[in-house]
C-alpha cells in the first residue's frame, strides 16, 4: 500500500535528512496543499503553506530555509 512521506533534502549536498510517515493523508489534500488539480508523479516540491499545513497536521517542526521539503509517495516502511 502507498504512503506519503515527507522528507527533508538538502540539495547543497544531496542528502536527505529525515523521512515522517504522514498517515491518513489523501491525495485530494495533498493535490490541495501542493496547489495542483492532478497528482503525475510520485515526488513533488512542497511550498511554503502547504508545509505549515503538514506541520500543524503531524506536529513536525519544520525549516524552510535550512532545506528543502519533497513529498514522495511510497511504499509503506512499516508494512
Amino acid at each position: 500500500m502507498a504512503v506519503w512521506l515527507l522528507e527533508e533534502f538538502d540539495r547543497s549536498t544531496g542528502a536527505y535528512w529525515c523521512r515522517h510517515l504522514l498517515t491518513g493523508l489523501s491525495d485530494a489534500e495533498v493535490r490541495s496543499w501542493l496547489g495542483l488539480e492532478r497528482l503525475d508523479g510520485d515526488l513533488y516540491d512542497v511550498p511554503v503553506e502547504g508545509l505549515m499545513n503538514i506541520s500543524r497536521r503531524y506536529g513536525i517542526a519544520v525549516s524552510p530555509g535550512e532545506v528543502e521539503y519533497l513529498l514522495g509517495r511510497g511504499a509503506n516502511p512499516t508494512a
